[in-house]
């Protein structure tokens, strides 16, 4: 697979799209309008520039090359920095020293022994905003206290990585870390205490093989999460307490896992808040615990939700396999003493 190579025409878009955010970025951090070196200080790295919006890609470059290049950029904003094919072991302490990045897009790193390492990313602590892992390997053996000091880090995007465990070293991320993207790759299992300490809004882990997750990877009460996306994984069951003291919870996806059921009293604590509720494309055996939905997707208080109501069908048992689960009612499943969901 190539790496990410947007053509000119497209990095000029986007660049102009996101000029107002990066003169806001250069005034706040008293930064001057920066430019491309000349070609041959910058080789084998390449560079490309549209109005204060600088990219520069290094791509399959060894450890000296790779300080020759960063050294003629000394001084320069550069909005985003692509390093791909390296083994960050090989990274110089300093070699990012006096170049000013916002963006930092890696591709096919090598993590292997980088372990705790508090040289990584030297030099990017007071400007680095965004960090994207793309196809890493051996990223199981990063502790993300490494990163813990960079301290206007916003977010951290992981693609198609191969890390089979999030743990604990996690929440030791900077305290200003708000969106964390894992999708694809070979994650199996988030430690209980992985976001404590942190104030994430938003928050997807997708297309992993997750099989499980607990109430306890999140902070209590969780007063920031606003957005929690679950979609694409293997979950096969929610514990009751999964959604309980999240109060800002208001974009809820849990789609094309392997759910059986989702019950009304784990949903009861978020529902009145939550704008979108995606929950379709799951293995729901249908029964008297799931007539909440029908009640809940026709609310007239809900009407004005975007709610998704596709594709959320019965898996079992077989004389209900392909029903919508918002046709079930209380009264044709012969449900008796449960209490509806209050809906006020």
């Amino acid at each position: 697979m190539a790496s990410r190579r947007p053509s000119r025409a497209t990095v000029a878009t986007l660049a102009t799209l996101r000029l107002p955010l990066l003169v806001a970025l250069q005034l706040a951090l008293g930064l001057a309008a920066s430019s491309c070196p000349k070609k041959d200080a910058l080789r084998p790295c390449s560079c490309f520039s549209f109005h204060n919006y600088v990219r520069v890609e290094c791509k399959d470059v060894d450890r000296r090359a790779l300080k020759n290049a960063l050294t003629a950029l000394r001084g320069a904003f550069v909005f985003e920095f692509e390093l791909s094919k390296y083994n960050l072991k090989d990274v110089p302490s300093d070699v990012f020293s006096g170049v000013r990045v916002t963006e930092l897009y890696t591709y096919m790193a090598d993590f292997t022994n980088v372990s705790n390492s508090t040289n990584l990313f030297d030099g990017f602590d007071d400007t680095l905003t965004m960090i994207e892992i793309k196809r890493a390997k051996g990223l199981e053996h990063l502790h993300w206290s490494a990163l813990g000091r960079l301290k206007n880090l916003q977010r951290l995007l992981v693609f198609s990585s191969d890390f089979p465990r999030l743990d604990k070293s996690f929440s030791l991320m900077p305290k200003s870390l708000t969106h964390v993207m894992v999708q694809g790759g070979s994650l199996e299992h988030v430690d209980e205490g992985a976001f404590s300490g942190l104030e994430i809004r938003d928050l997807e882990i997708s297309f992993t093989r997750l099989e499980k997750i607990t109430r306890n990877v999140f902070p209590t009460p969780a007063t920031s999460l606003s957005v929690l996306s679950l979609r694409h994984n293997r979950i096969r069951s929610l514990p009751e307490d999964m959604f309980s003291d999240m109060p800002a919870l208001t974009l809820l996806d849990v789609s094309n896992n392997y759910l059986q059921t989702l019950s009304e009293s784990s949903m009861a604590p978020v529902l009145r808040n939550l704008r979108l509720l995606e929950m379709s494309n799951n293995q729901y055996y249908c029964d008297c615990n799931l007539t909440w939905v029908g009640r809940a997707f026709t609310n007239s208080n809900y009407l004005d939700r975007f709610w998704q109501r596709n594709d959320i069908t019965c898996n079992a048992p077989p004389h209900l396999y392909g029903t919508d689960v918002l046709t079930l009612t209380d009264e044709n499943l012969a449900c008796a003493n449960l209490v509806p969901l209050s809906m006020h």
